[in-house]
């Protein structure tokens, strides 16, 4: 049995493809691209998981084969920190021009000062 069909690999390919676009989407900070690339290596990373699946197991895996696929995960840990970096960023930056959130709460009736009830 080979590691992997013609279309396994084929598969695997085009997840690996998909993860460079990724990459240069988050370099070009261009969050529209990025989020169509993130989903469409999202349908990507689920057919090739699928076609994997009951199939093989990590035991029948090549060491070529299987360090591929750990290079798919590491570069998806990556990407998924890189993200988190940068969505903290955007917070920040959005803290300070925005200041912080006015805390909403709720009185007793009667109790407002602005009514001049004491």
């Amino acid at each position: 049995m080979s590691d992997l069909s013609s279309a396994q690999e084929a598969l695997l390919g085009q997840v690996e493809q998909q993860l460079a676009v990724v990459d240069r989407c988050l370099l070009a900070d261009d969050p529209d691209a990025l989020d169509r690339a993130a989903a469409e290596l999202r349908q990507l990373s689920v057919g090739f998981a699928q076609a994997l699946g009951a199939q093989l197991s990590a035991a029948s895996l090549s060491p070529a084969l299987r360090s591929r696929i750990e290079a798919v995960g590491q570069r998806l840990d990556l990407q998924r920190e890189s993200l988190a970096r940068r969505s903290v960023r955007v917070d920040r930056a959005l803290a300070s021009l925005m200041g912080p959130a006015v805390s909403v709460t709720y009185s007793m009736p009667g109790r407002s000062s602005s009514f001049g009830v004491h």
